[in-house]
């Protein structure tokens, strides 16, 4: 009787511990995929957000583009000459209405480097992001800081022209393609700003 118990007493023994073990492994399985699953869910927000910042700024950058070509359109370029001639009626309305959109422009530019600079953990490069977009935000603020100061003077223009040697960031807004601070401290600084964002984005 005594032996028959004893077998029973081992029997439940090892029954509880095989039930422990896997209760164990079974938590330990589960607490796995957990993990993985919180880091997939972590890795899909990462990677909309850098998608959602490389869509802006693209867009920013085009906008501003846009700006440029209507502003040149109007006949104010450094394009085929060092110095711009003088500005008509047409130009003074296009500089105005575009300086207004790059107004907008430079606040969304702002907004993107503040949300790269709390978010850094998106990015690899993220003060190489921050920073590039800090230089493409400070060119576009100097031209819209030009265009306010210098606002009630070409204002007063109907139909006389006005010269405009002075306004030194709008030469360089609508300058060569090829040189200039457009090229330096605008276009190539979007470039590498989107070249850093992509390589995380092609990163496993």
């Amino acid at each position: 009787m005594s032996d028959k118990r004893s077998e029973l007493n081992l029997h439940v023994a090892k029954s509880l511990i095989q039930f422990i073990v896997v209760l164990f492994f079974g938590a330990l399985v589960a607490d796995f995929y957990k993990r993985v699953e919180r880091q997939r869910t972590e890795n899909d927000r990462l990677a909309h957000f850098r998608e959602d910042i490389r869509k802006r700024l693209g867009e920013a950058y085009q906008q501003a583009k846009k700006c440029r070509s209507k502003i040149r359109a109007s006949g104010i370029t450094t394009q085929h000459c060092d110095s711009m001639a003088a500005m008509e009626q047409l130009g003074i309305d296009a500089y105005r209405c575009q300086c207004e959109l790059l107004n907008e422009v430079q606040l969304d530019l702002e907004k993107l480097w503040h949300e790269v600079d709390c978010f850094r953990c998106a990015f690899t490069h993220d003060k190489d992001i921050v920073n590039r977009i800090k230089i493409m935000s400070g060119f576009i603020r100097k031209v819209v800081d030009e265009y306010e100061a210098n606002w009630c003077n070409l204002s007063s223009v109907c139909k006389e022209e006005r010269t405009i040697p002075k306004l030194k960031m709008l030469a360089h807004l609508v300058g060569k393609s090829t040189e200039g601070w457009f090229r330096e401290k605008f276009c190539d600084r979007y470039s590498e700003a989107i070249d850093f964002i992509r390589r995380d984005e092609l990163r496993p």
